[in-house]
């Protein structure tokens, strides 16, 4: 948290969702934001993951499942492993998706509860579990030896190809922006916030777009990238085999920056 507010970002620092504070940060906050987006994410990564998954799961019986969120049950072998840095298992879901096939997405309008979220499967992985994890940055705030195994670290599919910190480099952008939000009324301070983050998603998402179409042999720079139907890109390359190109961002999945 920093300026009154935290944020929900993607693996390329997008911000998909903002709170703004009128207290102290805790997971309850971390919980408004998931119950807001239309899809929760499958795997949800922050400083205090114990304690997301069990305030989340009292609030919303089974959000965090199996294994209360954890990749994995936490027996004592799995655990010490944990702890020595040689955990490694796999998370289902993340191992089995199908990157190359395109997505039959179709938004539901259906209201589960107060927030509004859908229980259907996520688009994208095709599962209703959701897992709460720890970023790198964070490991020693996590107290409790059950909780070991939440370290992004001990998924095979995460290990060393995910940022945990793109909130605190998001954060680090824009304390320069604080000395004139602590001092605007409220209404003003959400709509310049919102416009603030909007036009750092705008910047990212065309920096992610010049990357893809510069490592693409086939599409002219000034071409449209083909896009699913939730957002994503893929790009076949016209070489031996086939090479897909894909941004993470689906903003079909979830409700605009709010």
């Amino acid at each position: 948290m920093l300026g009154g507010y935290i944020v929900a970002v993607c693996e390329h620092g997008i911000v998909y969702a903002f709170k703004s504070l009128l207290k102290g940060e805790s997971v309850r906050d971390t919980m408004d934001i998931l119950l807001s987006l239309s899809h929760a994410p499958t795997v949800v990564i922050n400083d205090l993951p114990g304690m997301t998954a069990r305030h989340g799961n009292r609030r919303v019986p089974g959000f965090f499942q199996p294994h209360a969120g954890a990749p994995t049950e936490p027996t004592a072998e799995k655990i010490a492993l944990a702890e020595e840095g040689t955990l490694c298992v796999s998370i289902p879901e993340l191992a089995n998706i199908n990157l190359s096939k395109d997505d039959n997405f179709a938004p539901t309008s259906s209201i589960e509860n107060d927030h509004g979220y859908s229980t259907q499967p996520h688009p994208v992985t095709q599962t209703t579990n959701h897992y709460s994890l720890a970023d790198e940055f964070h490991k020693r705030n996590v107290k409790s030896k059950k909780d070991k195994i939440r370290y992004v670290s001990c998924v095979q599919e995460l290990r060393g190809k995910l940022n945990t910190q793109r909130h605190e480099q998001l954060f680090r952008t824009m304390v320069k922006h604080d000395y004139y939000l602590n001092s605007m009324t409220p209404g003003n301070y959400m709509f310049t916030l919102r416009l603030l983050l909007s036009m750092r998603n705008s910047v990212l998402e065309q920096d992610q777009l010049g990357k893809l179409k510069a490592s693409s042999r086939t599409v002219p720079c000034k071409a449209h990238l083909p896009t699913s139907s939730i957002g994503r890109i893929s790009v076949q390359e016209d070489l031996p085999g086939t090479t897909y190109f894909f941004l993470s961002i689906y903003p079909k999945c979830c409700r605009s920056v709010s």
